[in-house]
């Protein structure tokens, strides 16, 4: 049975008490000064324990049995202890659905231990979660990674308090009980309509005119559509998003992140990418947009070894490299390693080639007409299909003689997803019935 939410949400706020005690409480304080304050639970993760009534989950809670000397082991050791021993506690309050935000501060270690801690937990997407930290003003992608985790610099060094620490806390305090409260709200809402069927759509500015034609008809068709932006993090998350059993089906217009990763781009997915769907045995359609470049930032930052080749500043920030005929056969036999190395359900993945354009670039009047071999990158991709084409036939390989942003491409794959959808949903349920009819297994 499920327990009743509780009437005001639950903010977990965490850090080092034995080095930010000061400017724990004080944010600790200004949570449970709101006009409509939280039940609020201070948790010690710092090195050595410390003694004060105001923390509720004490040192010995999450780490009952610490080593010998863990006050003296390596500063990276401690940190790395403590995040792993947050996370079965957090884990364990969201399974009782007593936990609505996460919040912490800290410099470069307690940004690692509390951000490590937040993408290792079970904590979903859209779960408010909340770092104040000295970094937040420079790449904070080593600690966000592909989460959704909300940054707010602190300015001024975590490190005792004044005025405009308190008013950076202050702030920050009201933004998490802000975002809690809309979580605790939407959690406690009866669904007011039936689920919608979750696709997951790849799109790169170059094939936007594909994912808009794709997106209306799935949207027609009373689909949930999630665009994910192919800049290296966009691909990820959708992979993570897929492996959490979120999306039912994907169609993988943009597949360029391969592009990156393999010749050396800034926006690649890493080796993960083009894995989710089939090892999870979803419908997916595939596709090859913008895999006729690769991306670098302003013109400058090009590496040597590619700067004579074929190069459009598309802006300041973003400079675009046509992918030579090589590159266009390493791609598509790393396509097809990417699919054979983790089918699952071959039956539930179609991949289409518009064989007269990858982008807006490469299509007809584009600034690469002609000068992409498409043809290259068929041959390499069957050549690596070749024994699960022969041995499976279901694995379908649709070539089109149209560019990927003709309204006709994008429409059609949108309906051959929907089609490979509704027959998996067919499937499972013939497969329920089979291992379960009559209320015990066959």
């Amino acid at each position: 049975m499920d327990l009743p939410a509780p009437a005001r949400p639950t903010i977990l706020l965490f850090g080092t008490c034995d080095t930010k005690l000061s400017e724990l409480l004080f944010l600790k304080n200004a949570l449970l000064e709101n006009s409509r304050p939280p039940t609020v639970l201070l948790a010690d993760v710092g090195r050595a324990p410390v003694a004060h009534p105001a923390i509720d989950i004490p040192h010995s809670m999450l780490l009952p049995n610490p080593p010998a000397g863990f006050d003296e082991l390596p500063r990276d050791v401690v940190i790395s202890s403590m995040s792993k021993a947050l996370v079965p506690f957090i884990n364990s309050r969201l399974s009782l659905s007593s936990l609505h935000g996460v919040i912490s501060i800290g410099g470069s270690g307690g940004t690692w231990l509390a951000t490590s801690a937040m993408r290792n937990s079970s904590l979903p997407i859209g779960f408010p979660k909340m770092i104040v930290s000295t970094m937040a003003a420079g790449d904070m992608s080593p600690f966000i990674g592909d989460s959704d985790i909300t940054t707010m610099y602190s300015v001024v060094d975590i490190a005792g308090m004044n005025s405009i620490l308190s008013a950076i806390l202050t702030n920050a305090a009201g933004a998490i009980i802000g975002m809690a409260e809309s979580y605790h709200a939407i959690y406690r809402a009866p669904p007011s309509t039936p689920k919608k069927l979750a696709v997951a759509i790849t799109m790169f500015g170059i094939t936007s005119p594909a994912v808009t034609h794709a997106r209306k008809v799935l949207e027609r068709e009373n689909c949930e559509v999630f665009v994910f932006h192919c800049t290296g993090a966009g691909g990820r998350s959708m992979e993570k998003l897929i492996m959490e059993g979120k999306m039912d089906g994907v169609l993988d217009l943009t597949t360029k992140e391969l592009a990156d990763e393999l010749i050396g781009g800034v926006m690649s997915a890493g080796e993960e990418r083009l894995t989710a769907a089939s090892r999870m045995g979803i419908p997916q359609v595939i596709s090859t947009g913008a895999l006729d470049c690769v991306n670098f930032g302003a013109r400058d930052t090009v590496p040597e070894r590619f700067r004579n080749r074929d190069l459009l500043v598309h802006n300041d920030s973003v400079t675009l490299m046509c992918v030579n005929d090589e590159e266009m056969g390493m791609l598509g036999t790393r396509m097809a390693e990417r699919i054979v190395g983790s089918l699952e359900k071959p039956w539930r993945t179609a991949i289409w080639l518009p064989m007269t354009g990858f982008s807006s670039l490469s299509s007809r009047r584009g600034p690469w007409e002609g000068r992409v071999r498409f043809e290259r990158f068929k041959e390499k991709l069957v050549e690596g299909l070749g024994g699960v084409l022969e041995n499976e036939p279901r694995l379908e390989l649709r070539v089109e003689g149209v560019g990927i942003n003709e309204e006709a491409f994008g429409e059609l794959a949108a309906c051959r997803l929907i089609e490979m959808m509704k027959e998996a949903e067919e499937e499972d349920r013939r497969e329920h019935n089979f291992f379960h009819g009559n209320g015990k297994v066959r």
